[in-house]
């Protein structure tokens, strides 16, 4: 029998290609800051009257690529403007992870697509590109998501259309719902926690996160 291939240390570069009506889109994974800071963001991904985009600006996605194994996935337009972006990294102790030396939780940290942009597939299909990487499977990819920080406004969906909007999207990548006693979780009952659990995870893993879930400080 073949020994088992070690787990991938490092997350891995991927392109792909989205046909659109509105010409060819480009997806590329695990984005350098450098090439990063060559980019520029559509308009329709900024600050508007009532909804402020998590990033702040081409700064912040840089900074969050330079940190240890993360990943910044974006699409662009045939112009080659940030039409959409995904970032991805290690949840911040500070917020309560503080069981994770070993890195097994990872965290799709924010999601977004251009308002003039939508409906096109870009989410699910960044999300498609992030879940192809086999370092994935080594981990438990999570995500908290915060009804303050959806487009509601733009959307017409009420707190809790959007949630199960969001539900919608990452349940066929074997998101499931768990429950927490995370702080920022339990301010809203629209606010929802899904986490993914990776194929060469461990029972035992399995174990740890579902106790990290509920060791959270009030």
């Amino acid at each position: 029998m073949n020994a088992s291939p070690p787990h991938p240390l490092r997350p891995t570069p991927q392109e792909r290609t989205l046909p659109s009506p509105r010409g060819t889109l480009r997806l590329l994974s695990v984005c350098s800051p450098d090439f990063l800071r060559t980019l520029t963001l559509e308009e329709g991904i900024g600050r508007f009257a009532h909804y402020r985009s998590i990033i702040s600006g081409i700064s912040t996605l840089a900074t969050v690529a330079a940190l240890p194994d993360a990943n910044v996935t974006v699409a662009l337009s045939p112009a080659g403007q940030i039409i959409g972006y995904i970032e991805c990294s290690y949840p911040d102790p500070l917020e309560g992870w503080r069981d994770n030396a070993d890195g097994l939780c990872y965290e799709l940290g924010a999601i977004e697509v251009s308002r003039n942009w939508r409906r096109l597939g870009l989410a699910r299909a960044m999300t498609a590109l992030i879940i192809a990487d086999p370092f994935i499977e080594t981990k438990i990819f999570f995500l908290t998501g915060y009804c303050w920080h959806w487009d509601l406004d733009h959307t017409g969906l009420s707190a809790y259309a959007y949630r199960n909007m969001l539900v919608r999207l990452f349940r066929p990548f074997d998101f499931r719902v768990y429950l927490t006693t995370n702080p920022e979780i339990t301010l809203s009952s629209a606010n929802v926690l899904m986490a993914r659990i990776g194929h060469q995870v461990t029972p035992a893993q399995i174990e740890r996160f579902q106790r990290m879930l509920f060791s959270f400080e009030r």
